[in-house]
C-alpha cells in the first residue's frame, strides 16, 4: 500500500500535485521540490549605472521588508556575486536585469523576497558627511558650519553651499564650492531646524 520515492535533490516540498487515488504517469509531476541552498537574486540596474557593473563584482543585500530577520544575523549584509547581466532593457524601464548568486548559508531566504542591494564597483577616497547634515533650499544644497559669535552661551551658523554625490549607509559625498578652515565644526544633526530658524530670521519673525 506504500511505495518509497527517492527525491533527485535535497530540499523542501513546495507544491503537491498528487492526490489519493490518482494514477502516476511519467509526464505528470507529483511534487515540486525547492532547493534554497543555491538561490540567486535579480537586480534592476538603471542606464546611468550600467557601465559600472561587471560580472564578478561583490554584492551586499539587505532584506527590504524583514528587518527583524536581518537582526538575527547581527545586522550583517547577505553577500553575493554577479554572474550574469542581461543585454536588453526590461520593458520600457531603461533598466537592465543583473543576476547575482547569493551565499545563502545561515540565511533562510525564500524565493520572491524583495531585497535592497549595494554593488561594489570600486574604491575612491572622498569627503563625506552624515546625510542628515545636508539640507535643500531654493533648489540648492547646503551645510551649516559654526561661526564665531561675541555673545556668550550662543552659537551662530553659516550656510555653505555644497554639491552632493553618492549616498550610502547614512553618509553622503559632499563637495564644497569654497574652502573652509581646517578644524571647523559642521552641524551634523538638526540641520532642518537650523534652516527653519534662519528662514524665520530672514522674514523678520521672532
Amino acid at each position: 500500500s506504500q511505495t518509497a520515492l527517492a527525491a533527485p535533490i535535497n530540499g523542501y516540498i513546495g507544491r503537491i500535485t498528487a492526490n489519493i487515488g490518482m494514477f502516476a504517469e511519467p509526464i505528470k509531476p507529483l511534487f515540486e521540490i525547492i532547493d534554497n541552498t543555491k538561490i540567486h537574486c535579480d537586480l534592476l540596474i538603471y542606464e546611468k549605472d550600467l557601465f559600472k557593473v561587471k560580472v564578478g563584482q561583490k554584492v551586499h543585500f539587505l532584506l527590504a521588508n524583514l528587518t527583524e530577520h536581518q537582526n538575527e544575523h547581527t545586522a550583517k549584509t547577505i553577500e553575493g556575486e554577479i554572474f550574469g547581466i542581461n543585454k536588453s532593457f526590461e520593458n520600457d524601464t531603461k533598466a537592465l536585469m543583473v543576476h547575482a548568486l547569493i551565499k545563502n548559508e545561515n540565511h533562510e531566504l525564500i524565493p520572491g523576497m524583495f531585497v535592497n542591494a549595494s554593488i561594489e564597483v570600486g574604491e575612491e577616497l572622498t569627503s563625506v558627511l552624515p546625510t542628515e547634515a545636508v539640507v535643500k533650499s531654493g533648489g540648492k544644497e547646503y551645510i551649516f558650519i559654526l561661526s564665531d559669535t561675541n555673545e556668550p552661551n550662543t552659537s551662530a551658523f553659516k550656510m555653505v553651499e555644497v554639491i552632493t554625490g553618492v549616498s550610502d549607509l547614512g553618509y553622503t559625498e559632499v563637495t564644497l564650492f569654497e574652502k573652509i578652515p581646517p578644524g571647523i565644526k559642521v552641524a551634523v544633526k538638526n540641520s532642518f531646524f537650523i534652516l527653519s530658524k534662519a528662514k524665520q530670521g530672514e522674514s523678520g519673525e521672532e
